[in-house]
């Protein structure tokens, strides 16, 4: 009897122990997510930082990133984004073109108080062009909520643009629906307790289950039903370079705290939006807009196309208000790009610089002319026993190469040669533009041959 009695008291205290190591893990699994969540926000803040600088304006500072060659593109961004918005048009960088993208006030490092309202902001999108001496007209791009902007760009400097697009952009007066409200992306950056943690929580889930959290964009960005936006979701994320983009967007929204303050702005302004006089605009113009987009509605991109005089219109349904996803972009991306080249002149890119820096070998005598990716270059003789190598180095502008011979070299020292770029996958051809250095040009007049 007294053994019994021993064994049911030792019972409370064996499940006491079970209970604190229960509690013991929870503890640990809540302590290393605060750890995962404060290391990828404060690895995030500190990549935006690094991705973009900032410059003083005659209306404040501006953050801002650039990139590229060429005419100018001037990105205003979508909604709860900021200059990194730019990523997802940085294949333009290679068809010759330079991007241009600011945060507005509000997101990211550019104070609100440089000019809240969709007037102010226009106004700043041109301080910005002073303060980087861009004096030539630019195209102005108007994505999602940045669309107000491009639109007053467009109206009160006419002498600074040279062309208007408008991407599903807003330009009416603007109200999230109420099924964007009730979600949980509304919830992410609609509402007040909108959280950091929220972005955390998606940049998990895209992890494993891309799928799904495409689904949950797709159900608030289209009009589609729940059974076209799984199938759709599914469809789209078996392509890896989907899920990256996906990534990419993630990170694009988030930490949403650096971004709400110009978001909850905008949207107060957005809501009270007139009829803008979209006729003064004598600008060539594109509009590409979805009508399956329950975000940013079909009558936005309608009300531009048909005001606009001579406006071009692309019609679309894709997948709503996430045209950088599917098939369809390749086309709004291409119409994009012929429009832009309609009306300019981009620089000639070399595309694949790998192909380019490798060793090269004359058709005329041998010699092999190795291009580092380091900007260094070396000319090698072997053919003559007597000349020495030639050394120095080399940079590129858009599709030109000038070439400068090292200090104190033999050959043709301190004289710089200019050539236009002619790269085909195993051919290489230098076309003179000038260069004084005869040795030089002697060697460059004939074509070239991978090693």
């Amino acid at each position: 009897m007294n053994k019994k009695r021993k064994q049911k008291k030792k019972k409370p205290g064996i499940i006491k122990k079970i209970l604190l190591i229960l509690l013991s893990i929870i503890l640990l699994l809540i302590i290393a997510a605060l750890i995962s969540f404060y290391l990828w926000k404060s690895n995030l803040i500190s990549s935006l930082e690094h991705g973009s600088q900032i410059i003083q304006t005659s209306v404040g500072s501006v953050e801002y990133a650039k990139m590229g060659k060429g005419p100018v593109i001037l990105i205003s961004h979508g909604g709860a984004t900021g200059y990194d918005n730019i990523y997802m048009y940085k294949d333009l960088v290679d068809e010759g073109f330079t991007l241009l993208c600011p945060s507005r006030p509000g997101y990211l490092r550019t104070p609100l108080d440089v000019g809240p309202t969709f007037e102010e902001q226009a106004d700043m999108m041109a301080a910005l062009l002073d303060a980087l001496k861009i004096k030539e007209k630019v195209f102005m791009l108007g994505i999602s909520l940045g669309g107000p902007t491009a639109l007053q760009f467009a109206l009160r400097h006419p002498d600074r643009c040279k062309g208007l697009i408008m991407q599903d952009a807003v330009s009416k007066k603007y109200l999230p629906s109420q099924k964007a409200k009730d979600s949980f992306l509304g919830k992410l950056f609609l509402s007040k307790f909108g959280s950091d943690l929220s972005g955390w929580i998606q940049y998990l889930a895209v992890k494993y289950a891309p799928a799904s959290v495409f689904d949950e964009y797709l159900q608030v960005e289209t009009f589609y039903d729940k059974d076209k936006t799984k199938q759709l979701a599914e469809e789209i994320m078996k392509d890896p370079k989907e899920v990256e983009k996906l990534k990419a967007l993630i990170n694009m929204i988030s930490p949403i705290s650096k971004r709400k303050t110009g978001l909850d702005s905008e949207m107060e302004y957005a809501a009270k939006i007139p009829r803008y006089p979209l006729e003064k605009i004598k600008v060539p113009t594109l509009v590409t807009q979805s009508k399956v987009d329950r975000d940013v509605e079909f009558k936005n991109g309608e009300f531009v196309a048909k005001t606009v005089p001579n406006a071009e219109f692309y019609i679309f349904d894709g997948l709503g208000h996430l045209f950088w996803f599917g098939d369809e972009w390749q086309t709004i991306y291409s119409k994009m790009v012929s429009f832009l080249k309609k009306h300019s002149k981009p620089v000639t890119v070399i595309k694949n610089k790998f192909l380019f820096e490798t060793t090269w070998v004359s058709n005329m005598d041998g010699a092999m002319l190795t291009i580092n990716p380091n900007g260094t270059f070396t000319i090698d003789y072997p053919s003559v026993e007597s000349t020495a190598s030639t050394q120095g180095t080399y940079k590129i502008e858009g599709n030109k190469i000038i070439f400068l011979n090292k200090p104190g070299s033999d050959i043709c020292d301190g004289i710089e040669g200019t050539y236009r770029i002619n790269l085909k996958v195993n051919a290489l051809e230098f076309l003179l533009i000038s260069d004084k250095c005869k040795s030089r040009k002697k060697h460059f007049k004939e074509g070239w041959f991978r090693l």
